[in-house]
Protein backbone atom coordinates (compact mmCIF):
# COMPACT_ATOMS: atom_id res chain seq x y z
CA UNK A 1 0.00 0.00 0.00
CA UNK A 2 1.05 3.47 -0.74
CA UNK A 3 1.66 5.88 1.64
CA UNK A 4 -0.18 9.10 1.15
CA UNK A 5 2.79 12.44 0.98
CA UNK A 6 0.60 15.16 0.08
CA UNK A 7 -3.16 16.51 0.16
CA UNK A 8 -4.32 18.02 -2.80
CA UNK A 9 -7.45 20.06 -3.15
CA UNK A 10 -8.18 19.74 -6.81
CA UNK A 11 -10.88 22.53 -7.79
CA UNK A 12 -13.47 22.55 -11.21
CA UNK A 13 -10.73 24.28 -12.99
CA UNK A 14 -7.10 23.41 -13.48
CA UNK A 15 -5.75 26.65 -13.14
CA UNK A 16 -7.14 26.89 -9.41
CA UNK A 17 -6.16 24.27 -6.92
CA UNK A 18 -3.51 23.57 -3.80
CA UNK A 19 -1.24 20.91 -2.69
CA UNK A 20 -0.04 20.72 0.98
CA UNK A 21 3.41 18.25 1.35
CA UNK A 22 6.32 17.55 3.28
CA UNK A 23 3.81 17.98 6.26
CA UNK A 24 5.72 18.50 9.89
CA UNK A 25 3.17 18.89 12.89
CA UNK A 26 3.81 19.18 16.12
CA UNK A 27 1.34 16.68 17.27
CA UNK A 28 -1.21 18.21 19.63
CA UNK A 29 0.96 21.25 19.89
CA UNK A 30 0.07 24.52 17.41
CA UNK A 31 1.92 24.62 14.77
CA UNK A 32 3.92 22.87 12.05
CA UNK A 33 5.07 23.55 8.07
CA UNK A 34 4.82 21.96 4.82
CA UNK A 35 5.07 22.82 1.42
CA UNK A 36 2.55 24.77 -0.80
CA UNK A 37 1.73 24.33 -4.62
CA UNK A 38 -0.88 26.89 -5.36
CA UNK A 39 -2.81 27.17 -8.44
CA UNK A 40 -4.56 30.32 -8.57
CA UNK A 41 -5.40 32.16 -11.78
CA UNK A 42 -2.75 33.57 -13.20
CA UNK A 43 -0.73 32.94 -10.39
CA UNK A 44 1.31 30.27 -9.40
CA UNK A 45 3.31 29.70 -5.80
CA UNK A 46 5.46 27.48 -4.43
CA UNK A 47 6.45 28.33 -0.63
CA UNK A 48 7.39 26.55 2.92
CA UNK A 49 4.36 27.25 4.80
CA UNK A 50 4.57 28.01 8.52
CA UNK A 51 1.59 28.00 10.97
CA UNK A 52 1.25 28.34 14.60
CA UNK A 53 -2.50 29.11 15.26
CA UNK A 54 -3.75 25.89 15.92
CA UNK A 55 -3.12 22.06 15.39
CA UNK A 56 -2.93 20.33 12.35
CA UNK A 57 -5.93 17.98 13.88
CA UNK A 58 -8.20 21.15 14.82
CA UNK A 59 -7.81 22.30 11.08
CA UNK A 60 -9.05 18.91 10.03
CA UNK A 61 -11.82 18.97 12.27
CA UNK A 62 -12.69 22.18 11.28
CA UNK A 63 -12.72 21.53 7.57
CA UNK A 64 -15.46 18.22 8.11
CA UNK A 65 -17.58 20.87 10.28
CA UNK A 66 -17.45 23.00 7.18
CA UNK A 67 -17.65 20.13 4.63
CA UNK A 68 -21.08 19.18 6.28
CA UNK A 69 -22.66 23.03 7.12
CA UNK A 70 -21.40 24.32 4.19
CA UNK A 71 -21.16 27.44 6.31
CA UNK A 72 -18.68 29.23 8.11
CA UNK A 73 -14.51 29.99 7.81
CA UNK A 74 -11.48 27.32 8.72
CA UNK A 75 -8.24 29.40 8.97
CA UNK A 76 -4.62 27.93 8.94
CA UNK A 77 -1.80 30.65 9.10
CA UNK A 78 -0.56 32.84 11.89
CA UNK A 79 -1.67 34.14 15.44
CA UNK A 80 -1.06 37.38 14.85
CA UNK A 81 0.50 37.73 11.66
CA UNK A 82 0.44 36.20 7.79
CA UNK A 83 0.60 34.42 5.80
CA UNK A 84 -2.99 32.12 5.82
CA UNK A 85 -5.13 30.14 3.94
CA UNK A 86 -8.85 30.44 4.61
CA UNK A 87 -11.50 28.11 3.41
CA UNK A 88 -15.06 29.80 3.69
CA UNK A 89 -17.98 28.17 3.07
CA UNK A 90 -21.17 30.32 1.74
CA UNK A 91 -23.97 27.76 3.04
CA UNK A 92 -24.82 26.89 -1.01
CA UNK A 93 -22.31 24.65 -1.63
CA UNK A 94 -19.81 27.14 -2.43
CA UNK A 95 -15.94 27.31 -1.03
CA UNK A 96 -13.65 30.05 -1.73
CA UNK A 97 -10.06 29.72 -1.24
CA UNK A 98 -7.86 32.43 -0.57
CA UNK A 99 -5.37 33.66 1.63
CA UNK A 100 -1.83 35.84 2.14
CA UNK A 101 1.51 34.22 1.11
CA UNK A 102 4.54 36.11 2.26
CA UNK A 103 8.37 35.70 2.15
CA UNK A 104 11.39 37.47 2.97
CA UNK A 105 13.84 36.03 1.84
CA UNK A 106 15.63 38.38 -0.42
CA UNK A 107 13.02 41.11 -0.66
CA UNK A 108 9.23 41.11 0.48
CA UNK A 109 6.93 39.68 -1.77
CA UNK A 110 3.72 39.39 -0.98
CA UNK A 111 0.35 37.51 -2.55
CA UNK A 112 -3.14 37.35 -2.29
CA UNK A 113 -5.37 35.11 -3.74
CA UNK A 114 -8.53 33.74 -4.29
CA UNK A 115 -10.56 30.83 -6.16
CA UNK A 116 -13.56 29.07 -5.96
CA UNK A 117 -14.89 25.77 -5.66
CA UNK A 118 -17.23 23.67 -4.17
CA UNK A 119 -18.32 20.96 -1.68
CA UNK A 120 -17.39 18.37 -3.84
CA UNK A 121 -13.79 19.19 -3.13
CA UNK A 122 -13.22 19.15 0.39
CA UNK A 123 -13.93 15.18 0.95
CA UNK A 124 -10.66 13.81 -1.21
CA UNK A 125 -8.87 16.52 0.48
CA UNK A 126 -9.68 15.80 3.69
CA UNK A 127 -9.78 12.39 3.29
CA UNK A 128 -5.60 12.81 2.13
CA UNK A 129 -5.01 14.68 5.25
CA UNK A 130 -6.49 12.08 7.63
CA UNK A 131 -4.29 9.72 5.76
CA UNK A 132 -1.36 11.47 6.34
CA UNK A 133 -2.36 11.89 10.02
CA UNK A 134 -2.96 8.56 10.65
CA UNK A 135 -6.63 8.78 10.86
CA UNK A 136 -7.73 6.36 7.85
CA UNK A 137 -5.95 3.84 5.68
CA UNK A 138 -4.44 4.36 2.69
Amino acid sequence: MEKISHATLFTQDEDDGLEMHDIKHHGDKPGGSFELDLRSSPFQAQIKFYFDDSTLRDFIKNLKKLEESLRGKVRLGNIYEQPYVQFEGNGMGHITVSGKLVSNDHWMQKLDFNFKTDQTALGPFIKDLDVIMGHAPA
